[in-house]
């Protein structure tokens, strides 16, 4: 979870990328830091049940997207292309 307000995060995410964005997969999508979130967490529910069309939930939508984009990816690059 970020909070991009905050200059440290904005910094602590440009170092990220600079130093592993070569080495690793970075996601594109950020889960913002949300009261929401905690208050689901704190009812025993998934964000999802708790605020399904907040920023959080719509974050781990597209995050899930990307995963399963990045997946498809490779099993298409690893599919035997000789039948």
């Amino acid at each position: 979870m970020v909070d991009k307000r905050t200059n440290f995060t904005k910094e602590i995410l440009g170092v990220l990328h600079e130093s592993y964005g070569s080495k690793i997969r970075i996601f594109n999508s950020e889960i913002p830091l949300s009261v929401r979130a905690i208050e689901a967490g704190a009812e025993g529910k998934s964000i999802f049940e708790y605020d399904p069309r907040g920023k959080v939930a719509i974050a781990y939508e597209n995050f899930t997207k990307e995963v399963i984009a990045l997946e498809r990816t490779r099993q298409k690059n690893t599919t035997n292309p000789i039948r």
